[in-house]
């Protein structure tokens, strides 16, 4: 999507070499207890975690899950919502959810530096952005095996396979987004399966040794002329 929009601004395609994030997939198979990651919360075991990180900002799409979020606990009382991240926008959100009756159902955390942890205790990983790369959140999520519902824009197709790796849906649908949160969270064999074709395309796309090896390559041919 960034290529497509320097190539729109006049850089040659030729000059322009695209290569994915990557991170550490193997960190995501590491033991977390989970209860003791909840305790620390304040989650009960029993409840349903709904996660989304990113940057509290406008961009990211917050307002619109928050919306969302209130119509998925209508349905499912025992859903808690964990917005991870801090931002500009942190007491407008958390005001909007006091609003929205949802604040014991939202849990903000703030920064954390634990987010493989925190992803681990989710069922289900959220992604309502407006604008995107290859968000490094995204792949961290599918790395740990969970199913995704994210937003049809920047990079995100590029990552995500519609129904098979998790669900696409327009940018600012809170409608189709709560479709989609309720329809994985009703079918846990749909969103195992999403989960792990998740992971598997990590593995082969987005991990560091593939993204290493895409540098190694590209400065090989510059090198050599």
């Amino acid at each position: 999507d960034i290529k497509n929009t320097l190539v729109r601004r006049g850089i040659k395609e030729g000059r322009i070499v695209v290569i994915p994030n990557g991170i550490d997939v193997y960190k995501y198979d590491a033991f977390v207890d989970e209860i003791k990651v909840k305790n620390s919360l304040n989650i009960a075991n029993y409840n349903t975690v709904v996660c989304c990180v990113g940057r509290l900002s406008p961009q990211k799409g917050h307002y619109f899950l928050l919306n969302a979020a209130k119509e998925v606990i209508k349905t499912n009382q025992k859903v808690i919502f964990l917005l991870v991240g801090d931002g500009p926008l942190k007491k407008d959100l958390e005001k909007q959810s006091l609003i929205l009756g949802i604040n014991k159902k939202v849990l903000f955390t703030g920064y954390r530096d634990d987010i493989k942890d925190l992803l681990r205790i989710s069922s289900l990983f959220v992604m309502p952005s407006l604008s995107e790369g290859t968000p490094m959140a995204l792949l961290e999520a599918m790395a740990s095996g969970k199913a995704v519902v994210a937003t049809n824009v920047g990079g995100i197709p590029e990552i995500i396979r519609d129904g098979f790796s998790g669900i696409l849906v327009k940018p600012k649908d809170i409608k189709g987004m709560v479709e989609s949160i309720i329809s994985l969270l009703n079918d846990e064999k749909m969103a195992k399966d999403f989960g792990k074709n998740a992971k598997a395309c990590i593995k082969s796309k987005y991990s560091a040794e593939a993204m290493t090896r895409k540098y190694e390559d590209l400065y090989e041919r510059v090198s050599n002329g």
